[in-house]
């Protein structure tokens, strides 16, 4: 249900925020420990440990060619965790790896799994709002999401 003049409020925008920038965490977390990740799996080569990066963009491209279509099936909410059920599992697989392949593999896993309520939590916002009103939703979550980028490195290198 479309609401053309309701105002959008904080925890909407704040759940909706949360679930596109979980996806820049993810990202962006990762790479001051990039070197270290890199000695623990044994892959010493930088350009070939830069890939745990890249392949979580093929995932997430992958994943929204599936999950899109699926959401409008079966409804947003369940796809939603079950995208979380596959970056779960893919974060496992990760934490375990003991080869790069096998990390690899993980953060194909993870952007797969991402793609989720990246793409769901934009269907979301369209369902819920129009007009002005979905434009003032966008800029509000586009703006948090621009600011993980910023702060997620420090979570990283703290973890």
């Amino acid at each position: 249900m479309q609401k053309e003049n309701v105002k959008p409020n904080f925890e909407f925008i704040a759940l909706m925020a949360s679930l596109m920038s979980i996806v820049a965490l993810a990202i962006d977390a990762l790479l001051p420990a990039i070197a270290k990740i890199g000695i623990s799996i044994n892959s010493l080569d930088a350009t070939d440990n830069q890939l745990l990066i890249t392949m979580i963009f093929l995932g997430l491209g992958l994943g929204q060619l599936f999950f899109g279509p699926l959401s409008d099936c079966y409804g947003r909410k369940p796809i939603v965790y079950a995208g979380f059920v596959v970056f779960t599992v893919a974060s496992i697989i990760c934490v375990l790896a003991s080869s790069l392949e096998l990390m690899i593999i993980g953060r194909i896993l993870q952007g797969i799994g991402l793609s989720a309520p990246r793409t769901i939590s934009i269907s979301i916002i369209r369902d819920t709002y129009k007009g002005d009103y979905m434009a003032k939703v966008m800029s509000f979550v586009t703006a948090f999401f621009i600011l993980i980028p910023v702060v997620a490195p420090a979570i990283g290198k703290a973890i």
